[in-house]
């Protein structure tokens, strides 16, 4: 049941509005301006504009300005909420996007055939699927993704009238027939 609903709940802008509401309460001026797409003059708008909040698609209207398209706010007020500072981003690209991934799950027929073996995949998938420790790089990044995983299934459960589904990495290799 919980596979279902989060195939099939579509998350909106507006479901994270309260989520954002908190984080740029949570966040200071310079703190908002360490965000990737969030230079000096949109974190200052951010940080004077944040108590009108009332709506992700108002307030994107509310920020925007000739030099600083909607878009780049978007991008911007998303990255505020998931935490991608711009040092980040820089040190993920630097590393090639780290060298981790966690594998949630595969086709019945395809595992029996042999098709997925974890010692013959490449050392990079085999890092996360044996529980092995990652660099520090990729780490922060599997973190950075099951967050913005977690962020997204708590909307969609909050859209669907559901519980929070249980977080990606405490779920059961999910075999499909």
């Amino acid at each position: 049941e919980i596979l279902s609903i989060a195939g099939e709940t579509p998350v909106f802008p507006e479901d994270l509005r309260g989520m954002l509401q908190y984080a740029l309460w949570e966040s200071g001026e310079e703190e908002l301006a360490s965000y990737e797409d969030v230079g000096p003059e949109l974190a200052n708008r951010i940080f004077r504009l944040s108590r009108e909040l009332s709506g992700w698609d108002s307030f994107g209207e509310l920020l925007k300005t000739r030099q600083i398209s909607r878009a780049h706010v978007n991008r911007g007020l998303l990255h505020i909420l998931l935490k991608i500072r711009r040092e980040d981003l820089s040190l993920y690209q630097a590393a090639d996007y780290g060298q981790a991934l966690q594998i949630l799950g595969a086709r019945k027929d395809f595992v029996q055939a042999g098709g997925l073996s974890f010692r013959k995949l490449n050392p990079i998938i085999r890092l996360a699927s044996e529980g092995k420790k990652a660099d520090d790089i990729s780490r922060r990044i599997l973190d950075s993704e099951r967050a913005a995983t977690r962020l997204w299934e708590s909307a969609a459960a909050s859209r669907a009238g559901s519980p929070v589904y249980p977080a990606e990495e405490t779920r059961k290799f999910l075999m499909l027939e």
